[in-house]
């Protein structure tokens, strides 16, 4: 792991989670948003809602830390044009970004009016 990724064990969940949201609210993207979609033989569209987190960067060892300290989503490298630096992601979906959204909540600014819709649609029912 990088050096300037080292944290003492002292360090709380709650000071690791702000520097997430942190990381997130400059870095990162929320989709929550209706979509017509066909299904694999299906003969017509769906409305489906797509749900989604994501965070894309160079720096690997950032994320592999992030994915690493939430124990959620997924880190898979993206597609990058030919001459530019290998760019990296993680994401999660669904449930996981419910879970997400739930704890960057307190922390956030810039994206807290999306993370505040995924959690009241999955709340909505209960």
């Amino acid at each position: 792991m990088a050096k300037h990724l080292q944290t003492s064990r002292s360090s709380s969940k709650k000071t690791k989670l702000a520097f997430i949201a942190g990381l997130f609210d400059g870095e990162g993207s929320v989709d929550y948003a209706r979509r017509w979609a066909k299904r694999k033989n299906r003969p017509r569209k769906y409305l489906c809602r797509r749900i989604s987190c994501e965070i894309s960067m160079t720096d690997y060892p950032v994320l592999h830390w992030l994915h690493k300290t939430l124990r959620y989503g997924s880190l898979r490298p993206r597609k990058s044009p030919e001459g530019c630096k290998p760019q990296w992601r993680w994401r999660c979906s669904f449930r996981d970004c419910n879970k997400f959204a739930q704890q960057m909540l307190p922390h956030a600014i810039v994206k807290y009016k999306k993370l505040k819709q995924i959690v009241n649609h999955y709340h909505e029912g209960t």
